[in-house]
């Protein structure tokens, strides 16, 4: 039952490892340039947003469009440099209802 329970623990370590699986973090934007969003431009949005956020995006999602400010919500995932996540993320959970009727 010892054997069991210490190869299950040690397992689990190992899953759970941050070395072995890569985080990906993400970030909600508010993205002005409302042209780029077309699905036939994908390449010039992602280069400009790697440009003007430095991050390493790999992903990108287009969420609610607002065509009367010109801007669109998007949600990047992108690999961070360091092992740290970014705390102001774990801070400013906010629902998108909320953060939209800021604006």
């Amino acid at each position: 039952m010892i054997c069991t329970n210490v190869i299950f623990i040690l397992s689990t370590w190992f899953f759970e490892s941050y070395k072995l699986l890569k985080h990906v973090n993400t970030k909600l934007i508010q993205y002005d340039r409302i042209e780029l969003i077309k699905p036939d431009k994908h390449d010039e949005l992602m280069k400009d947003l790697k440009e003007r956020t430095g991050l390493n995006i790999e992903k990108i999602e287009v969420g609610g469009i607002d065509f009367l400010r010109d801007m669109a919500v998007i949600k990047i995932y992108y690999m961070a440099d360091d092992d740290k996540n970014n705390s102001i993320d774990d801070h400013m959970k906010v629902s998108k209802e909320e953060w939209m009727q800021t604006e």
